[in-house]
C-alpha cells in the first residue's frame, strides 16, 4: 500500500473516529445533564418537605408555649364559671374580640409574624372565650357537636394537642391547618387553645424553591390532587382537571419520569416521599418537582460545549473529504477506491454504510473490519442521540414559540 494511500486512510479514519467521539460525547452530555437535573429535583423536593415539616413543628411548639401562659389559662378557667346565657351574650355582642385576653392573642399573632390567621381559646365546655377574629360558631364542644365536640377540640382534650389536616377554613377564609392544645389550670382541664396556621408560610417556601432552570415543587395528596403549589400555579390547587394520579412519576416505583403534566407540558417529574412519622407523612403528602424538559436536558453550557466540539468535528470531516476527493482523482478503481468511498459516506453522516472487503486478507482486510466496527458504534450512538434530541425538540414553551414567531415575522 502506497504511503500516500496510507496517509489518506489514516486521516479519514481519524475524522470518522472524531465523529464517533462527538456522538458519544453528545449522548453522554445529555444523559449526565438528565441525571444532574433528576438529583437536583429530588434534593429540592426533599428540602421543601423538610422546611415545611420544621415550620409546622415550630408552630406547634410555639402554641404549646402559649398554652402555659396564665393570661390564657386563668381567663379560660374564670370563663368556665359563667352561665351559658352570659357566655353566649358576650359572644353575640363580640365582647370576646375586645377583651384583654383577645388583645393578648393579637399580640401573640404579631410576635409570630402573622403566620397564624386566627387564634382563639374556649373554656372547658367548648364555649369561645377570646379570639383574634370573629368565629363562625360559639360552641365548639360536645353540646353543639355530640358526643365529644369538634374533632380538633375533642382530640386536643383527649391527647393534649392535635394537628389537623390542610383544609379551607371558613373563619379565616384561607387554606390552613388547625393546631390545637389543651389548657390546664392547676392540673385541671379548663379549655382548648386553637391557632389556624395559614399556608402563607408554606407558600413562601414553595415560591423560593427552584430546581434547575424553571423548575418548581408542588405538594400532592394521596389521591394525586394538588394541595399546595407556588403562587403562579394557584389555580392548580384542588383542581380535579390537574390531578397527577395518572403520572408515572406519581404511581411508578422509579419515582421519576419524563411526561406531560397538566399545567406545564413535557417535563422531568420527580417524586419525593416525606420521612416516616412526620406530620407531612401522616398527612399523606408527596412532593413533586417539575422541570420543563427543554430546560432540564440542555442548559446553555451544554449547548456551548456541543457546538464547540461539533465545529471541530466538522472541520476534521471536511479535511477528510477534501483528501478523499484528491485521492479519487488519482485512483478510480480497485478495493482501495471502494473502501475510500465507504469512509467518505460514513464521514458525511451515513450510518447505513456497508464496509466492503472485510474478508480480504492482510492490512486491507484488517482495516476494513476495524472500519466496520467503528461505523456500527457510530450508528448506535447516532440513534440514541437522535432520540434524545427529538425529546428536547418536541418540548415547546410559550417563550420559545414567541421567539420563533418573532423570527418568522422578521
Amino acid at each position: 500500500m502506497k504511503l500516500r494511500t496510507r496517509a489518506w486512510l489514516t486521516l479519514s479514519l481519524l475524522a470518522l473516529t472524531t465523529m464517533t467521539a462527538v456522538a458519544s460525547l453528545g449522548y453522554g452530555l445529555l444523559n449526565a445533564q438528565m441525571e444532574r437535573a433528576r438529583v437536583a429535583a429530588s434534593d429540592q423536593g426533599q428540602a421543601v418537605l423538610n422546611a415545611i415539616e420544621l415550620d409546622i413543628q415550630r408552630a406547634a411548639s410555639e402554641i404549646k408555649t402559649w398554652s402555659a401562659v396564665s393570661d390564657v389559662t386563668g381567663t379560660a378557667a374564670d370563663a368556665g364559671n359563667r352561665a351559658k346565657a352570659q357566655a353566649l351574650g358576650r359572644w353575640e355582642s363580640q365582647r370576646y374580640l375586645q377583651s384583654d385576653a383577645a388583645k393578648f392573642l393579637r399580640d401573640l399573632s404579631l410576635l409570630s409574624e402573622r403566620r397564624f390567621k386566627e387564634i382563639f381559646f374556649t373554656d372547658a365546655r367548648g364555649y369561645v372565650v377570646a379570639s383574634t377574629n370573629p368565629t363562625s360558631d360559639f360552641d365548639q364542644g360536645p353540646e353543639e357537636d355530640p358526643p365529644m365536640g369538634e374533632i380538633w377540640w375533642r382530640d386536643a382534650r383527649a391527647n393534649g394537642w392535635n394537628i389537623g389536616e390542610l383544609e379551607y377554613d371558613q373563619s379565616s377564609t384561607f387554606y390552613s391547618i388547625d393546631i390545637s392544645v389543651s389548657l390546664t389550670d392547676e392540673k385541671s382541664f379548663v379549655g382548648v387553645l386553637k391557632a389556624v396556621y395559614g399556608t402563607s408560610a408554606m407558600l413562601a417556601i414553595l415560591d423560593q424553591a427552584t430546581a434547575g432552570h424553571g423548575g418548581h415543587v408542588v405538594l400532592v395528596d394521596g389521591e394525586g390532587k394538588i394541595v399546595l403549589a407556588p403562587s403562579h400555579l394557584s389555580a392548580a390547587v384542588g383542581n380535579e382537571a390537574m390531578q397527577v394520579s395518572q403520572l408515572k412519576a406519581f404511581t411508578g416505583d422509579a419515582g421519576h419520569s419524563i411526561e406531560s403534566v397538566p399545567w406545564g407540558g413535557r417535563s422531568l417529574v420527580t417524586r419525593v416521599q416525606p420521612a416516616s412519622r412526620t406530620y407531612v407523612d401522616q398527612a399523606g403528602w408527596t412532593a413533586l418537582t417539575v422541570i420543563p424538559l427543554d430546560q432540564a436536558l440542555l442548559p446553555a453550557s451544554a449547548r456551548q460545549q456541543l457546538g464547540f466540539i461539533g465545529a471541530g468535528a466538522l472541520t476534521a470531516i471536511l479535511v477528510a473529504l477534501v483528501l478523499a476527493g484528491l485521492h479519487l482523482n488519482h485512483h478510480s478503481s480497485g478495493p482501495i477506491t471502494e473502501l475510500t468511498q465507504a469512509v467518505a459516506r460514513a464521514a458525511r453522516g451515513r450510518a447505513d454504510v456497508t464496509v466492503p472487503h472485510q474478508d480480504a486478507g492482510g492490512e486491507l482486510g484488517a482495516l476494513a473490519q476495524w472500519l466496520a466496527r467503528v461505523t456500527t458504534r457510530l450508528r448506535k450512538y447516532d440513534a440514541a442521540y437522535a432520540r434524545q434530541r427529538r425529546r428536547v425538540q418536541a418540548t415547546r414553551s410559550p417563550a420559545n414559540d414567541a421567539i420563533a414567531a418573532t423570527r418568522r415575522r422578521a
